[in-house]
C-alpha cells in the first residue's frame, strides 16, 4: 500500500470541481485572497501534464475530470476519491456556457439561439459533451458510473453540488473526514465562506482585471474580460427546464431520467 499517494478530487466538467478545491485549499492553508497557490496545491492533471508519470512519495490532492479506468494516469497510485456530481441538465447548461466563453465567434442573437440549440441536442445524443468525450472524459453518465462503482474499492466521499448550495459545510465536512484532517467546525465554516460564489467572483473579476496569474487569468491564455462570460458564471441549479423543448425535454428525461432518479434528484 506503500505507493497509494493519490486522493483525487473528480468530476465531470462544470459539476463544481474548482469550488471544490477552493473550499479545500481554505480549509488547509487558511483564507485565500486569489488562487495563486491553487495549482501548486491541488494541481489539475489537465494543466500540468507532467505530473503524469510521477511516482509520489507524499499524499497528493489531484484534481481530474477523466474516467475511472484501468487506463487512466496514476490510477495505480489511487488512495481515495473525492466525487462530485451535479444535476446533468446544469452541467449541460453550464458547459454551454463554458462554450460561449471559449467561442471566438461572435453571434447574432439568431445564431446564438441556433447554436445553443444544436449543443444541447448534441449533449443529448451523446449523453455528454462531445469534446470531454473525446478527452478520455466519458459522457457525463459514463464518467458518473465509472467512480460511483469504485465505491467499494476505495475510501471516498460523494458530493452533490446541489447540497453543496444548501449545506456547504456539512460537505466540506465529509472531505474533512475523509482525509482525515481534523479541522474544527469553525475552520469548517470559515473555509465555506471564504470560497462562497461571491468570494470567488470577486476574485475571478480581480485576477482578469489586474491581468494577475492563477486559476482564471494567464498570459498565455488571455480570455474572460467580458464581463458576461466568465468561468463564475451563476452557480445555479435547474436553470434548464423553462429554456428547453418540449421534444428536448422529452429526450433528455429519456436518456438521464434512469440516472437522475438514481442519485435521488427530481425528475
Amino acid at each position: 500500500m506503500e505507493n497509494k499517494k493519490i486522493v483525487w478530487i473528480a468530476s465531470y466538467p462544470k459539476s463544481g470541481n474548482t469550488w471544490v478545491r477552493f473550499q479545500l485549499l481554505n480549509l488547509l492553508q487558511g483564507k485565500q485572497t486569489d488562487t495563486a497557490n491553487l495549482e501548486k496545491i491541488i494541481p489539475d492533471i489537465h494543466k500540468s501534464s507532467h505530473i503524469r508519470d510521477m511516482q509520489f512519495e507524499q499524499n497528493m490532492l489531484i484534481k481530474s475530470h477523466l474516467m475511472l479506468t484501468n487506463d487512466m494516469p496514476l490510477v495505480k497510485q489511487t488512495l481515495a476519491f473525492i466525487y462530485i456530481v451535479r444535476h446533468p441538465m446544469d452541467v449541460m447548461f453550464s458547459n454551454l456556457n463554458y462554450s460561449h466563453l471559449k467561442n471566438t465567434n461572435v453571434f447574432n442573437d439568431e445564431e446564438k439561439k441556433r447554436f445553443d440549440s444544436n449543443y444541447i441536442n448534441n449533449f443529448i445524443q451523446a449523453k455528454g459533451d462531445s469534446r470531454w468525450i473525446e478527452h478520455q472524459m466519458g459522457s457525463w453518465i459514463d464518467n458518473v458510473h465509472s467512480w460511483f462503482s469504485a465505491r467499494d474499492k476505495f475510501p471516498n466521499a460523494i458530493l452533490r453540488y446541489e447540497d453543496m448550495l444548501t449545506a456547504p459545510a456539512k460537505e466540506l465536512t465529509k472531505i474533512n473526514t475523509l482525509l482525515g484532517i481534523n479541522k474544527s467546525d469553525e475552520e469548517i465554516t470559515a473555509a465555506v465562506e471564504n470560497s462562497s460564489f461571491k468570494s470567488m467572483k470577486a476574485i475571478e473579476n480581480k485576477e482578469i482585471e489586474q491581468k494577475k496569474s492563477g486559476f482564471f487569468y494567464s498570459e498565455k491564455n488571455d480570455t474572460g474580460t467580458d464581463k458576461s462570460q466568465r468561468f463564475m458564471n451563476q452557480g445555479k441549479k435547474n436553470v434548464g427546464k423553462e429554456i428547453l423543448s418540449q421534444s428536448q425535454l422529452n429526450a433528455f428525461s429519456e436518456v438521464f431520467g434512469p440516472i437522475i432518479e438514481q442519485l435521488g434528484y427530481e425528475s
